[in-house]
């Protein structure tokens, strides 16, 4: 069971509460950027017949770095996660589409 302190955050918001949901398309691409390695990524298009852009971050770094930006963050509804899943399938690099 979690509890959350009663003290209120300017913006109204519980101290100690998760942060929205919303807070995961951004944090996503700073922890993604983070692990870059083009000369991976040239490597992983090439096996996929250049038809994707990579990153070039291997699949267990993809777990992690998708679960840290989760952390903290509250359960989304099922809304949230259909939009979630429609905007990293817009973005080029073939990492975001396996987050969603």
């Amino acid at each position: 069971m979690t509890f959350y302190i009663k003290q209120r955050e300017p913006a109204g918001r519980y101290v100690g509460a998760p942060e929205p949901f919303d807070q995961f398309i951004p944090r996503l691409p700073e922890f993604f950027e983070q692990h870059r390695d083009p000369v991976r990524a040239a490597a992983m298009s090439a096996y996929m017949r250049n038809q994707f852009p990579f990153m070039g971050i291997p699949s267990p770094k993809q777990k992690e770095l998708t679960r840290r930006a989760l952390s903290g963050l509250a359960k989304p509804t099922l809304a949230e996660l259909t939009e979630v899943s429609r905007v990293l399938w817009k973005m080029d690099e073939r990492e975001y589409q396996y987050a969603a």
